[in-house]
Protein backbone atom coordinates (compact mmCIF):
# COMPACT_ATOMS: atom_id res chain seq x y z
CA UNK A 1 0.00 0.00 0.00
CA UNK A 2 2.82 2.15 0.38
CA UNK A 3 4.18 2.30 -2.91
CA UNK A 4 1.77 4.82 -4.49
CA UNK A 5 2.55 7.37 -2.17
CA UNK A 6 6.52 6.82 -2.99
CA UNK A 7 5.80 7.22 -5.99
CA UNK A 8 3.97 10.27 -5.83
CA UNK A 9 6.57 12.25 -3.01
CA UNK A 10 9.12 11.24 -5.35
CA UNK A 11 7.01 12.12 -8.73
CA UNK A 12 6.68 15.43 -6.46
CA UNK A 13 10.65 15.52 -5.74
CA UNK A 14 11.57 15.37 -9.29
CA UNK A 15 8.90 17.34 -10.43
CA UNK A 16 9.28 20.44 -8.40
CA UNK A 17 13.64 20.65 -9.34
CA UNK A 18 12.56 20.43 -12.86
CA UNK A 19 9.88 22.95 -12.94
CA UNK A 20 11.19 25.37 -9.82
CA UNK A 21 12.26 27.84 -12.55
CA UNK A 22 9.33 27.17 -14.90
CA UNK A 23 6.14 26.66 -13.98
CA UNK A 24 5.36 26.57 -10.44
CA UNK A 25 1.31 25.85 -11.25
CA UNK A 26 2.57 22.20 -12.54
CA UNK A 27 5.10 22.28 -9.23
CA UNK A 28 2.55 22.90 -6.69
CA UNK A 29 -0.33 20.50 -8.65
CA UNK A 30 2.58 17.38 -7.97
CA UNK A 31 2.97 18.12 -4.35
CA UNK A 32 -0.82 18.79 -4.43
CA UNK A 33 -0.69 14.72 -5.80
CA UNK A 34 1.84 13.81 -2.94
CA UNK A 35 0.18 15.31 -0.50
CA UNK A 36 -3.32 13.68 -1.31
CA UNK A 37 -1.72 10.50 -1.62
CA UNK A 38 -0.59 11.20 2.19
CA UNK A 39 -3.74 11.78 3.19
CA UNK A 40 -5.05 8.77 2.05
CA UNK A 41 -2.84 6.53 3.31
CA UNK A 42 -3.04 8.37 6.58
CA UNK A 43 0.57 9.65 6.26
CA UNK A 44 0.34 12.90 8.61
CA UNK A 45 4.35 13.49 8.24
CA UNK A 46 3.87 13.02 4.80
CA UNK A 47 1.02 15.35 4.15
CA UNK A 48 2.55 17.99 6.44
CA UNK A 49 5.98 18.08 4.06
CA UNK A 50 4.30 18.43 1.57
CA UNK A 51 2.06 20.97 2.70
CA UNK A 52 5.34 22.96 3.54
CA UNK A 53 6.23 22.69 0.01
CA UNK A 54 3.37 23.84 -1.60
CA UNK A 55 3.60 27.09 0.75
CA UNK A 56 6.81 28.04 0.22
CA UNK A 57 6.04 27.62 -3.54
CA UNK A 58 2.64 29.52 -3.18
CA UNK A 59 4.66 32.19 -0.92
CA UNK A 60 7.31 32.95 -3.60
CA UNK A 61 4.57 34.15 -5.63
CA UNK A 62 2.26 36.45 -3.06
CA UNK A 63 -0.38 34.21 -3.18
CA UNK A 64 -1.20 34.38 0.80
CA UNK A 65 -4.72 33.96 0.76
CA UNK A 66 -3.48 30.22 -0.58
CA UNK A 67 -1.26 29.86 1.86
CA UNK A 68 -3.04 30.43 4.36
CA UNK A 69 -5.72 27.65 2.94
CA UNK A 70 -2.58 25.09 3.02
CA UNK A 71 -0.93 26.43 6.95
CA UNK A 72 -4.82 25.92 8.03
CA UNK A 73 -4.17 22.53 6.90
CA UNK A 74 -0.96 21.84 8.77
CA UNK A 75 -1.97 23.49 11.82
CA UNK A 76 -4.79 20.61 11.38
CA UNK A 77 -2.29 18.09 11.05
CA UNK A 78 -0.34 18.92 14.17
CA UNK A 79 -3.18 19.13 16.18
CA UNK A 80 -4.25 15.68 15.17
CA UNK A 81 -0.96 14.33 16.14
CA UNK A 82 -0.49 16.39 19.70
CA UNK A 83 2.39 18.15 18.68
CA UNK A 84 2.31 21.23 21.18
CA UNK A 85 5.37 23.38 20.03
CA UNK A 86 4.63 22.28 16.59
CA UNK A 87 1.13 23.79 17.22
CA UNK A 88 2.30 27.18 18.55
CA UNK A 89 4.71 27.54 15.85
CA UNK A 90 1.82 27.12 13.29
CA UNK A 91 -0.09 29.71 15.01
CA UNK A 92 2.59 32.05 14.80
CA UNK A 93 2.99 31.43 11.34
CA UNK A 94 -0.96 32.08 10.52
CA UNK A 95 -0.69 35.07 12.41
CA UNK A 96 1.62 36.76 10.30
CA UNK A 97 0.37 35.18 6.92
CA UNK A 98 -3.47 36.99 8.70
CA UNK A 99 -1.09 40.68 9.35
CA UNK A 100 0.66 40.61 5.68
CA UNK A 101 -3.17 40.23 4.26
CA UNK A 102 -4.14 43.10 6.83
CA UNK A 103 -1.25 45.32 5.11
CA UNK A 104 -1.82 44.34 1.44
CA UNK A 105 0.92 42.05 0.88
CA UNK A 106 -1.27 40.08 -0.91
CA UNK A 107 -0.68 39.66 -4.96
CA UNK A 108 -2.66 36.77 -5.81
CA UNK A 109 -6.06 39.55 -6.50
CA UNK A 110 -3.85 42.24 -7.43
CA UNK A 111 -4.37 43.45 -11.13
CA UNK A 112 -1.11 43.31 -11.76
CA UNK A 113 -0.47 39.67 -10.57
CA UNK A 114 -3.87 38.75 -13.29
CA UNK A 115 -1.73 40.60 -15.96
CA UNK A 116 0.26 38.79 -18.93
CA UNK A 117 3.28 39.88 -17.59
CA UNK A 118 3.64 37.46 -15.02
CA UNK A 119 2.97 35.02 -17.01
CA UNK A 120 6.17 33.18 -18.65
CA UNK A 121 6.33 30.94 -21.99
CA UNK A 122 5.61 28.00 -19.99
CA UNK A 123 2.77 29.02 -17.70
CA UNK A 124 -1.03 29.21 -17.94
CA UNK A 125 -2.80 31.59 -19.60
CA UNK A 126 -4.23 34.49 -17.79
CA UNK A 127 -7.79 34.13 -16.33
CA UNK A 128 -10.39 35.43 -18.54
CA UNK A 129 -12.45 36.79 -15.41
CA UNK A 130 -11.38 39.09 -13.07
CA UNK A 131 -11.90 39.34 -9.45
CA UNK A 132 -14.39 42.47 -8.30
CA UNK A 133 -12.37 45.07 -6.89
CA UNK A 134 -13.91 45.94 -3.45
CA UNK A 135 -14.99 49.13 -2.02
CA UNK A 136 -13.01 50.84 0.15
CA UNK A 137 -15.36 49.94 2.69
CA UNK A 138 -15.13 45.86 2.40
CA UNK A 139 -11.29 46.67 1.94
CA UNK A 140 -11.43 48.69 5.47
CA UNK A 141 -13.62 45.78 6.75
CA UNK A 142 -11.39 42.68 5.77
CA UNK A 143 -8.20 44.69 7.34
CA UNK A 144 -9.87 44.86 10.40
CA UNK A 145 -11.08 41.20 10.36
CA UNK A 146 -7.44 40.23 8.98
CA UNK A 147 -5.77 41.80 12.02
CA UNK A 148 -8.28 40.80 14.42
CA UNK A 149 -7.55 37.09 13.17
CA UNK A 150 -3.63 37.45 13.54
CA UNK A 151 -3.84 39.05 17.19
CA UNK A 152 -6.13 35.82 18.00
CA UNK A 153 -3.09 33.22 16.54
CA UNK A 154 -0.56 35.20 18.19
CA UNK A 155 -1.81 35.53 21.14
CA UNK A 156 -2.64 31.39 21.19
CA UNK A 157 0.88 31.01 20.31
CA UNK A 158 1.88 33.62 23.16
CA UNK A 159 -0.37 31.28 25.53
CA UNK A 160 1.44 28.06 24.67
CA UNK A 161 4.94 29.45 24.55
CA UNK A 162 4.52 30.33 28.06
CA UNK A 163 3.00 27.05 28.81
CA UNK A 164 5.75 25.24 27.58
CA UNK A 165 8.61 27.88 28.44
CA UNK A 166 9.67 28.18 24.89
CA UNK A 167 11.19 31.81 24.81
CA UNK A 168 11.73 31.01 20.61
CA UNK A 169 7.60 31.23 20.29
CA UNK A 170 7.34 33.75 22.49
CA UNK A 171 9.97 36.16 20.68
CA UNK A 172 7.72 35.89 17.53
CA UNK A 173 4.40 36.09 19.32
CA UNK A 174 5.81 39.67 20.82
CA UNK A 175 7.32 40.75 17.16
CA UNK A 176 3.70 40.16 15.62
CA UNK A 177 1.70 41.76 18.00
CA UNK A 178 3.61 44.54 18.53
CA UNK A 179 3.61 44.83 14.52
CA UNK A 180 -0.25 44.59 14.69
CA UNK A 181 -0.34 47.73 17.45
CA UNK A 182 1.43 50.09 15.62
CA UNK A 183 -1.20 49.35 12.45
CA UNK A 184 -4.20 50.14 15.02
CA UNK A 185 -2.01 53.02 15.86
CA UNK A 186 -1.91 51.52 19.61
CA UNK A 187 1.49 53.33 20.71
CA UNK A 188 1.73 52.39 24.17
CA UNK A 189 0.58 48.62 23.57
CA UNK A 190 2.90 48.50 20.76
CA UNK A 191 6.20 49.87 22.47
CA UNK A 192 5.32 47.03 25.20
CA UNK A 193 4.76 43.97 22.82
CA UNK A 194 8.50 45.40 20.79
CA UNK A 195 10.14 45.81 24.65
CA UNK A 196 9.05 42.19 25.13
CA UNK A 197 10.62 41.14 21.53
CA UNK A 198 14.00 42.96 22.40
CA UNK A 199 14.06 41.35 25.70
CA UNK A 200 13.09 37.99 24.88
CA UNK A 201 15.87 38.16 21.83
CA UNK A 202 18.56 39.36 24.32
CA UNK A 203 17.49 37.02 26.67
CA UNK A 204 17.97 33.99 24.32
CA UNK A 205 20.99 35.44 22.52
CA UNK A 206 19.48 36.40 19.07
CA UNK A 207 21.38 39.84 18.33
CA UNK A 208 19.95 39.47 14.46
CA UNK A 209 16.22 39.84 16.45
CA UNK A 210 17.68 42.05 18.81
CA UNK A 211 18.94 44.79 16.23
CA UNK A 212 15.26 44.65 14.52
CA UNK A 213 13.66 45.20 17.66
CA UNK A 214 15.59 47.83 18.12
CA UNK A 215 15.21 49.17 14.93
CA UNK A 216 11.77 49.17 14.89
CA UNK A 217 11.05 50.56 18.57
CA UNK A 218 14.04 53.95 17.17
CA UNK A 219 12.09 54.50 13.91
CA UNK A 220 8.69 54.66 15.58
CA UNK A 221 9.97 57.12 18.14
CA UNK A 222 11.71 59.52 15.21
CA UNK A 223 7.99 58.95 13.78
CA UNK A 224 6.17 59.59 16.99
CA UNK A 225 8.60 63.00 17.62
CA UNK A 226 8.09 64.16 14.25
CA UNK A 227 3.86 64.24 14.64
CA UNK A 228 4.64 66.16 17.96
CA UNK A 229 3.97 63.12 20.02
CA UNK A 230 7.00 63.54 22.51
CA UNK A 231 5.34 65.11 25.24
CA UNK A 232 3.14 61.98 26.15
CA UNK A 233 6.32 59.93 25.46
CA UNK A 234 7.97 62.05 28.45
CA UNK A 235 9.65 64.68 26.71
CA UNK A 236 11.39 65.88 23.42
CA UNK A 237 15.19 64.81 25.85
CA UNK A 238 13.91 61.90 27.18
CA UNK A 239 12.41 60.46 23.41
CA UNK A 240 16.34 61.50 22.00
CA UNK A 241 17.88 59.87 24.65
CA UNK A 242 15.81 56.38 24.16
CA UNK A 243 16.69 56.91 20.60
CA UNK A 244 20.61 57.07 21.35
CA UNK A 245 20.21 53.99 23.72
CA UNK A 246 17.97 51.77 21.02
CA UNK A 247 20.74 53.09 17.72
CA UNK A 248 23.70 51.91 20.10
CA UNK A 249 22.30 48.87 20.72
CA UNK A 250 20.80 48.22 17.21
CA UNK A 251 24.95 49.32 15.79
CA UNK A 252 25.96 46.30 18.48
CA UNK A 253 24.09 43.88 17.73
CA UNK A 254 23.99 43.93 13.85
CA UNK A 255 27.65 43.69 14.74
CA UNK A 256 27.48 40.35 16.72
CA UNK A 257 25.06 39.61 14.24
CA UNK A 258 27.32 40.05 11.34
CA UNK A 259 24.56 42.48 9.58
CA UNK A 260 27.16 45.02 8.29
CA UNK A 261 24.54 47.02 6.02
CA UNK A 262 21.81 47.26 9.71
CA UNK A 263 24.90 48.21 11.69
CA UNK A 264 25.45 51.28 8.94
CA UNK A 265 22.08 52.03 9.18
CA UNK A 266 22.10 52.46 12.71
CA UNK A 267 25.06 54.63 12.90
CA UNK A 268 24.06 56.52 10.35
CA UNK A 269 20.59 57.38 12.19
CA UNK A 270 23.33 57.62 15.39
CA UNK A 271 24.87 60.46 13.45
CA UNK A 272 22.05 62.36 12.04
CA UNK A 273 20.64 62.57 16.01
CA UNK A 274 23.58 63.90 17.20
CA UNK A 275 23.93 66.47 14.50
CA UNK A 276 20.11 67.84 15.61
CA UNK A 277 20.69 67.47 19.43
CA UNK A 278 21.42 70.85 20.37
CA UNK A 279 21.53 71.25 24.05
CA UNK A 280 20.62 67.69 24.59
CA UNK A 281 24.49 66.64 24.23
CA UNK A 282 25.07 70.11 25.37
CA UNK A 283 26.31 70.89 22.30
CA UNK A 284 28.54 68.70 21.20
CA UNK A 285 26.73 66.86 19.21
CA UNK A 286 27.99 67.75 16.16
CA UNK A 287 31.74 66.81 16.82
CA UNK A 288 29.71 63.31 17.41
CA UNK A 289 28.18 63.24 14.64
CA UNK A 290 31.33 64.20 12.43
CA UNK A 291 32.96 61.39 14.17
CA UNK A 292 29.68 58.68 13.33
CA UNK A 293 29.55 60.08 9.70
CA UNK A 294 32.91 59.19 8.93
CA UNK A 295 32.67 56.11 10.65
CA UNK A 296 29.99 54.93 8.40
CA UNK A 297 32.29 56.00 5.33
CA UNK A 298 35.01 53.67 7.20
CA UNK A 299 32.61 50.67 7.95
CA UNK A 300 30.56 51.20 4.22
CA UNK A 301 34.17 50.85 2.45
CA UNK A 302 35.01 47.12 4.14
CA UNK A 303 31.35 45.89 3.12
CA UNK A 304 31.33 44.11 -0.20
CA UNK A 305 29.57 45.98 -2.95
CA UNK A 306 27.59 42.96 -3.80
CA UNK A 307 26.02 43.06 0.18
CA UNK A 308 26.05 47.22 0.24
CA UNK A 309 23.39 46.93 -2.03
CA UNK A 310 21.19 50.50 -2.99
CA UNK A 311 20.35 51.16 0.27
CA UNK A 312 24.12 51.15 1.99
CA UNK A 313 25.28 53.46 -1.00
CA UNK A 314 22.82 55.91 -0.61
CA UNK A 315 23.80 55.94 3.33
CA UNK A 316 27.32 56.28 2.13
CA UNK A 317 26.54 59.23 -0.27
CA UNK A 318 24.56 60.80 2.18
CA UNK A 319 26.96 60.28 5.02
CA UNK A 320 29.64 61.81 3.05
CA UNK A 321 27.56 64.43 1.89
CA UNK A 322 27.06 65.54 5.26
CA UNK A 323 30.58 64.97 7.01
CA UNK A 324 31.57 67.83 4.49
CA UNK A 325 29.09 70.49 5.72
CA UNK A 326 29.94 69.62 8.82
CA UNK A 327 33.75 69.84 8.11
CA UNK A 328 33.32 73.16 5.95
CA UNK A 329 30.79 75.24 8.64
CA UNK A 330 33.47 73.91 11.45
CA UNK A 331 36.23 75.43 9.53
CA UNK A 332 33.97 78.91 8.56
CA UNK A 333 33.58 79.03 11.88
CA UNK A 334 36.77 79.00 13.02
Amino acid sequence: MSQPLEANVFAADIGCQTTAQGNWREAVQLLEQAAEAASEHGNTEAEFKACQAIANFLKKQGRLHQVLTVAQRQLELAEQSKQPTLIARLHNTIGGIYYDLATGRDRSESPILQSAKLHDSTSDPPATTTTPTPTPEESASAVVRHLGSAVEHFEHALALGRALHDRSINLKAYRGLGHVCLVRDQRDAAMEYLELYRKTAKGIGQPKEQARACGIMADQLALWHAEGYSAYLGGDKDVFNQQIRLREEQAACALDAKQPVWRLTATFALAQLNETSGSYTEYYGERRARELYADCLKQGREIPLSELGEEGAAIMKEAAAKLEYLNSSSCTLQ
